[in-house]
């Protein structure tokens, strides 16, 4: 793997673990589908 493959796997990775994160705090305000959608939305920006 070169030094670009592992960067955007460890971005993925983060922003995925942040997505989770922020999910489980605005639990109360927003449905659970659309908070995942919103994960998968800031991934697939961050590939």
């Amino acid at each position: 793997m070169n030094p670009r493959d592992v960067a955007l796997a460890f971005a993925v990775t983060a922003s995925w673990g942040a997505g989770l994160t922020f999910a489980k705090s605005s639990m109360q305000q927003f449905p659970p589908v659309f908070l995942m959608a919103v994960s998968l939305w800031v991934t697939a920006l961050v590939m």
